[in-house]
């Protein structure tokens, strides 16, 4: 009963949008001439101007001769407000003009959301949606995450999670490897995944891009001061973990310090937008990034990289720099957290260290550099990037004039 009442609720709402949408698309037909886009940071759905969506919007709106105009459409009026006056357009979800944007986009962009459509599933009817998603994954995604058990749903609730949660009529990748990945976990044709390179890594290519650290001033003048000064920067950015757990209690260690001291080094530390193990130490040595902080923008900032099992660590390959993966606590994360994709040794180009003592002497032979894993690491790069060469939002933007 509890079953049929919840399939009954889902097609009077689905039908429901439907018609709506059918009126409202007589009354305002789309515009193929303009996008909307938007990104939303996955913690109490909150909304930031970062990853994907970011980097198009500031491409799209500085080359005019697309004819494409980039619409920002946010619930944080504090973002409407920097971008309007930084002269982009921009405009409050919820205020008029929002609202009629939301109406007459013919294409909504969006970085990550697979529910609540970032810009406005109500009023999304006869939009194309085009999801770039917001990092490669070495970790199962959507349908595919086991402890869900989605592969067991009858075709009648796969087709009711499909409308629900994933209703993109794109997805954006990078190369035969997450293209795979997308079509399965998320139950894409073919001809749905589209393999032109995420927005995101241009970034890593070109150092003209304007305006790339709006709201994030402070910290790319606190890091690019660091640079000048000579000093060699360590990038730390570990995922979230389900578990809650702290993998970070080596940032006091007397031993971190005096290897950073000794190698006229700095460890500058990036949390996950939704982890809640947080810290306040900051001193000569370390250095503590805003949670709003581009993760992309600081990646080539960086002269080795320490992570676990971030998908930023793939982004990070086309510099060609050493990885270090700090993995305390590898087998409870796959029993606890989340199963891989592949082999976490096939995915570790770098040192591997699973201890505070092994990451300190990882550490020591990178900075003073021992990088045995170049070949690999170029193994690693082109299995998943087809291209390389900084020009995805050109690409993105040439495709999009194409539908």
């Amino acid at each position: 009963m509890i079953e049929c009442f919840k399939q009954t609720r889902f097609f009077l709402y689905y039908s429901l949008r439907i018609i709506i949408g059918k009126i409202l698309l007589l009354i305002f037909p789309r515009d193929k001439q303009i996008a909307a886009l938007n990104c939303v940071v996955t913690i109490k759905n909150k909304n930031s101007f970062t990853h994907n969506t970011k980097f198009l919007y500031l491409y799209l709106s500085q080359h005019p001769e697309y004819n494409i105009k980039p619409v920002w459409i946010s619930t944080d009026k504090k973002i409407v407000k920097t971008l309007n006056d930084k002269g982009y357009i921009a405009f409050y979800k919820y205020s008029l003009k929002g609202l009629y944007y939301c109406l007459k986009a013919k294409y909504y962009i969006l970085n990550v959301d697979t529910f609540k459509t970032e810009i406005s599933r109500f009023l999304s009817y006869g939009a194309i949606l085009i999801n770039c998603w917001h990092g490669i994954p070495l970790k199962t995604i959507g349908f595919d995450l086991a402890n869900r058990n989605y592969s067991e749903l009858s075709e009648t609730k796969k087709k009711i999670y499909k409308n629900l949660f994933i209703n993109s009529d794109y997805m954006i990748s990078n190369g035969k490897y997450d293209t795979n990945i997308l079509k399965h976990a998320f139950w894409l044709s073919d001809e749905k995944v589209v393999k032109l390179g995420a927005p995101r890594t241009d970034i890593l290519f070109n150092d003209d891009i304007k305006d790339i650290d709006i709201f994030i001033e402070d910290e790319i003048h606190k890091i690019s001061e660091i640079k000048k000064s000579g000093k060699k920067i360590l990038l730390y950015i570990p995922t979230y973990r389900d578990t809650k757990e702290n993998v970070m209690n080596y940032i006091n260690s007397e031993k971190l310090k005096d290897v950073l001291n000794e190698n006229n080094a700095v460890l500058i530390i990036k949390l996950h937008p939704v982890d809640v193990n947080n810290f306040n130490l900051n001193n000569e040595f370390i250095h503590k990034l805003e949670a709003n902080t581009d993760i992309n923008t600081v990646l080539k900032y960086a002269d080795i990289l320490i992570t676990d099992y971030s998908s930023a660590s793939f982004d990070y390959l086309l510099l060609d720099r050493p990885i270090i993966y700090y993995v305390p606590d590898l087998e409870k994360y796959q029993e606890k957290c989340h199963t891989f994709y592949m082999p976490f040794k096939e995915y570790a180009a770098g040192e591997t260290a699973k201890n505070e003592d092994e990451l300190i002497n990882a550490m020591t032979k990178t900075i003073n550099g021992i990088d045995n894993f170049k070949e690999q690491r170029k193994i690693l790069r082109d299995m998943t990037f087809t291209y390389q060469d900084g020009k995805n939002c050109e690409r993105i933007a040439k495709w999009i004039k194409s539908l």
